[in-house]
């Protein structure tokens, strides 16, 4: 096997491995087992990664009742463009609060 196949391979491998734990994950906000996950790569940086898994919302927005989505952005503080949307992922309506 060349290089090349091998190295295709591994990042193949690399992106189904975080797409199947950031559906995973989704899901299990969607439904309430877990509350909303918001990542900051690496904190306190000038260019960060920035996933959320929770409200389709921008990551400082707090306010609640949307649909719930996988969205991943690249954050550039001082720069012209600010912060560019890489992927959006609906998952669906937020999951109604369970009747008492």
């Amino acid at each position: 096997m060349t290089r090349i196949t091998l190295l295709a391979l591994l990042g193949a491998a690399l992106a189904l491995t975080l797409l199947l734990g950031c559906a995973g994950l989704g899901l299990a906000v969607r439904e309430g087992a877990v509350d909303e996950m918001l990542y900051w790569f690496p904190p306190g940086q000038r260019y960060q990664l920035i996933v959320r898994v929770g409200e389709d919302a921008m990551p400082w927005d707090r306010r609640g009742g949307r649909p719930t989505a996988i969205n991943l952005w690249v954050h550039g503080r001082g720069t012209d463009w600010h912060i560019v949307n890489l992927l959006r992922l609906p998952l669906g309506p937020p999951r109604d609060p369970p009747q008492q």
